[in-house]
């Protein structure tokens, strides 16, 4: 759960063994103090769009919150 008022979050993606780990990170101020709360969840490769998944393949962990910001956009 994150607590106080959510002022933004990054979305990353990383290949793992079993499959691709989503990693989000919410960042929120509580009283006079910021939080970085980090949720995370092992997702199938078939759920990742092709052109990302190629992406967190040839990198550590992938910043796909841009793609993530067009997508909702768009919808």
């Amino acid at each position: 759960i994150i607590e106080g008022i959510v002022y933004g979050c990054k979305v990353f993606v990383k290949k793992v063994h079993e499959g691709i780990k989503e990693i989000s990170r919410h960042y929120s101020k509580v009283d006079q103090h910021w939080e970085e709360t980090t949720i995370t969840k092992i997702i199938s490769e078939s759920d990742v769009p092709p052109e990302i998944l190629e992406r967190a393949r040839a990198s550590e962990e992938l910043d796909i919150t841009e793609e993530l910001e067009m997508q909702l956009e768009s919808a």
